[in-house]
């Protein structure tokens, strides 16, 4: 999954993306450009059509606003969405490691692609669903 990710990165920026930090296989960078926050996870299949996806994002990922996130679903789909589209969701998403993280949900159910969340949250993630081209261009 992530290999497969880091490929769409690739066509979507028309470069090789490097990771960035020590050790560290989840944080990359293209060129000069902003910040990537990759995540992969497989689905947890429930009742039907309807499968989760949950990712960890540490607070720090949310420090910049230009960053993005590529939360990639399997091999389905990905949600490629920039740090700040998201800011002003990010105390509704749960938290994890003693509110050190959140952990966003993605659930795909009967073609719908929504963020949901236990405090209430519900987000139509469709403009963010493979959203390579504002990847892309931020390149």
């Amino acid at each position: 999954m992530r290999n497969y990710a880091l490929e769409r990165i690739a066509n979507a920026t028309g470069d090789t993306p490097r990771r960035v930090g020590s050790g560290n296989a989840q944080t990359y960078r293209v060129g000069d450009g902003p910040t990537i926050y990759l995540r992969t996870n497989t689905a947890n299949q429930l009742a039907g059509d309807h499968r989760v996806y949950w990712f960890g994002l540490y607070l720090s990922c949310w420090g910049d606003p230009e960053a993005w996130f590529v939360l990639q679903c399997g091999l389905n789909f990905a949600v490629v969405v920039q740090v700040a589209d998201w800011l002003p969701y990010r105390d509704k998403i749960g938290e994890a490691s003693g509110g050190k993280q959140r952990q966003p949900h993605v659930h795909y159910e009967n073609r719908r692609v929504e963020l949901r969340e236990a405090t209430g949250l519900v987000l139509d993630l469709s403009p963010w669903v493979d959203n390579w081209d504002g990847l892309g261009n931020t390149h």
